[in-house]
């Protein structure tokens, strides 16, 4: 297992390039001993994750002239099975020609403590860092206001994974930089808000009484919730929740809760980040603010749930948000996503696909410098929806399951190869 030092903009990890990967100005993957290797990664102050690195079973193609690599995110605490994310990255291999990185990140499961959100937020982008830093290719010839790297990445994940791969591919995608360019996700979970308390049933269980394997009931995703998030107002966030880059939540975030050291307690990870939304000036550098969080976090993390009681939600209408904002500088990439038909998910997943859809629209329009109204017949094509007619639609074990993932698999290879 090899160690390597984390965060793009240090100094020391700027030209330092895992061995078997060392690309300088070629795009080939030299043969290695090992078809998988661990490295790893510290994460500041806050621990370290480990990334899996799968070598590609094939060569590149002979038409391509830069280095790709798909990044696989588990799908955390829920319906959590190893087994299966070694089939899912055995499967992608089969078909992308190109180094496949599953980073592990932490994650706060029931009866545990500690790696609350935005833990899991915060290794992911380590993790995509690593990549970033070692696994892309460098410029043969530097110029000032251009990247010095060249390369192409894609982001695949499922259910808390999938929204994870979700909130990195609208944030790491930015205009004549090396970035994500495709994102294949199967049920994410993009709107935690929308789960209401109110109408949570009784716990989901087989024929003997026992508690299902994948629980996507409100009952198993509430309790999850309560579990991934230490406290109500963390999945407002729109990091959490990714359909909310798009509109607003529709109900007010519940204002922070009272701990037991009292409302004086330094600031929490969710108060900086809210912080930092707010600051205009510093829009520019707003994502890449997501690694500082955790130099700001505190002890409350640890600290026991609040005993005051909370204050009754106020529905409000959902606003329309123009996401990405022109001074961002980030062009969308397309996504496949997948659901079932009877998945609790659907109705969310179906709407952030038309959100993403009216984003690109209007992107598309803007970058054609055309001004037409909303009936222009000018239709998205950058997601590719597929809706199982029945079941959970997820990437299991079973012949659907696998079917599904091969599909998304081969999309992912038309598009990080031959794609925009």
């Amino acid at each position: 297992m090899s160690v390597w030092l984390c965060g793009r903009h240090s100094a020391a990890r700027r030209n330092a390039v895992h061995p078997s990967f060392r690309l300088f100005t070629n795009t080939t993957f030299p043969v290695t001993s090992s078809s998988h290797e661990t490295v790893t990664v510290p994460c500041k102050s806050n621990g370290e994750i480990s990334l899996d690195i799968y070598h590609p079973l094939t060569s590149t193609p002979p038409d391509v002239n830069l280095p790709h690599v798909a990044i696989y995110l588990p799908r955390g605490p829920i319906a959590s099975d190893p087994s299966l994310d070694a089939q899912n990255v055995a499967e992608l291999r089969a078909v992308l020609p190109c180094p496949i990185v599953q980073v592990n990140y932490r994650c706060r499961r029931r009866g545990f403590a500690g790696h609350a959100f935005p833990t899991p937020l915060h290794d992911a982008v380590t993790g995509y860092d690593w990549v970033y830093e070692n696994l892309l290719a460098k410029r043969a010839i530097s110029r000032p206001g251009r990247s010095d790297l060249v390369g192409r990445i894609a982001v695949v994940g499922e259910l808390l994974g999938g929204s994870l791969a979700t909130s990195l591919a609208l944030t790491e995608c930015k205009i004549g930089e090396p970035g994500i360019v495709a994102a294949a996700v199967s049920s994410p979970i993009v709107d935690w808000v929308a789960f209401d308390d109110e109408g949570a049933a009784e716990p989901v269980t087989n024929g003997r009484g026992e508690p299902l394997k994948v629980d996507l009931s409100l009952h198993g995703l509430l309790n999850h919730r309560r579990t991934i998030f230490r406290r109500p107002d963390a999945y407002f966030d729109p990091f959490a929740s990714p359909s909310l880059f798009f509109r607003s939540a529709g109900i007010d975030a519940p204002p922070p809760p009272i701990d037991e050291e009292g409302p004086e307690q330094g600031s929490s990870d969710m108060d900086f980040l809210a912080q930092l939304s707010r600051e205009e000036s510093n829009e520019q550098d707003f994502f890449r603010s997501q690694l500082a969080l955790g130099a700001n976090s505190t002890p409350s993390q640890g600290l026991p749930p609040p005993t005051a009681a909370p204050l009754p939600l106020v529905k409000r209408r959902k606003a329309s948000r123009r996401y990405p904002s022109p001074s961002l500088k980030l062009r969308l990439p397309p996504f496949h996503i997948a659901t079932g038909g009877d998945s609790i998910l659907k109705p969310q997943v179906t709407e952030f696909v038309r959100l993403l859809q009216k984003s690109d629209e209007r992107q598309q329009r803007a970058l054609d410098d055309m001004l037409a109204p909303p009936s222009s017949s000018f239709e998205s094509d950058m997601v590719d929806y597929i809706q199982s007619p029945a079941g959970l639609g997820l990437w299991d074990s079973g012949r659907d399951g696998r079917a599904r993932l091969s599909d998304a698999a081969q999309w992912l290879r038309m598009t990080l190869f031959h794609g925009r």
